[in-house]
């Protein structure tokens, strides 16, 4: 990656003061997959409805039966908790402090270039071996000692394993921004900015082996391998990866938390929090049910909104799932 590695989200980080103490107070972030279902109702409907057990009734072919044996297990979200090894950084003070241990972020490693220039790296989607084309991390300017002279501190970002041989920042297009400054004191959200943007392919080969997961997080994806072989994204045969660029002016002496991302993010999160507010929402109560539809291959609950006039006329669609269960071939109406 070239420069001086400073951040690694598989890593303890150790030896910058700053960083450490950043990261000491600032934890992973976890989902929580209960906001909309209780804890209670997701269990009840995995045994009434889900059973662990497969029955044979269930499979309308033997096809059916194959596919559901062999489908991929995947995992919610990724596990930061227990670091995998420790980096060692300077004690600098002139350095930036990046984070993506939070939901839907993707920073793998940033390595320090100079103290204008960063190189980063990304990781692959979850449950994937090789989609690297959106981004979401965060970087925390603190402490910085520049010459009192200078009003702006003009940074370049080099996000260097990226997949796609075109993109529209090839014909304008910026990141996504969001400043916690410009937002406490205009009330600003998210907006596109940065400058000096290119996106062009690198010298970095993209072999199968260094679009894999880590060593130590090999063994989590079980017999997985064949699926993500076949499902690897953006960039199947490009023989190299892409660079994109851009800078961003951050002001000189004053603190900020800023976030990067390919597209304003919305979470699984997100969703949960608005989904549980209409459930609890009682101008809705007369047109709006919310069940579990089943569950995803992460074994998230996935919701099903059944949306008409005089709901409660209508059977429950969990109900409905019940009597389907003790009455074989035959639908409730």
């Amino acid at each position: 990656m070239g420069g001086t590695l400073i951040y690694d989200s598989y890593a303890r980080l150790v030896g910058c003061t700053k960083i450490e103490e950043y990261f000491e107070h600032n934890p992973p972030q976890k989902v929580l997959t209960d906001t909309v279902f209780s804890k209670s109702e997701i269990k009840e409907v995995q045994k009434d409805l889900f059973c662990e057990k497969v029955r044979e009734r269930d499979f309308v072919s033997d096809n059916d039966k194959h596919f559901f044996k062999n489908l991929p297990r995947f995992y919610t979200q990724r596990d930061f908790s227990s670091p995998q090894y420790t980096l060692v950084i300077p004690n600098h003070q002139n350095i930036l402090i990046f984070d993506s241990r939070f939901e839907n972020g993707n920073l793998r490693k940033v390595s320090k270039v100079s103290n204008i220039e960063y190189n980063l790296w990304l990781e692959n989607d979850l449950n994937t071996k090789g989609h690297t084309q959106w981004y979401y991390f965060k970087v925390i300017y603190k402490d910085v000692a520049l010459h009192a002279d200078k009003k702006t501190h003009k940074i370049k970002f080099n996000i260097l394993n990226l997949a796609k041989t075109t993109s529209l920042y090839q014909v304008g297009m910026k990141p996504c921004i969001w400043s916690m400054n410009i937002n406490q004191s205009e009330g600003t959200g998210w907006f596109r900015g940065g400058e000096n943007i290119s996106y062009n392919q690198n010298e970095i080969p993209r072999y199968e082996n260094e679009a894999s997961p880590p060593k130590f997080i090999k063994g989590h994806f079980n017999n997985n391998n064949q699926f993500l072989l076949s499902n690897n994204g953006a960039g199947e045969g490009v023989d190299f990866y892409y660079t994109f660029s851009f800078t961003y002016e951050f002001e000189a002496g004053v603190d900020d938390e800023i976030y990067f991302a390919h597209a304003i993010p919305y979470t699984f999160s997100h969703m949960q929090e608005k989904l549980a507010e209409q459930r609890k929402n009682p101008d809705y109560a007369n047109i709006l049910k919310m069940n579990i539809l089943c569950f995803s291959l992460g074994k998230s609950p996935v919701p099903l909104l059944t949306v008409t006039d005089n709901i409660n006329t209508y059977l429950d669609y969990n109900e409905e799932m019940k009597l389907m269960h003790q009455i074989p071939n035959v639908v409730k109406k």
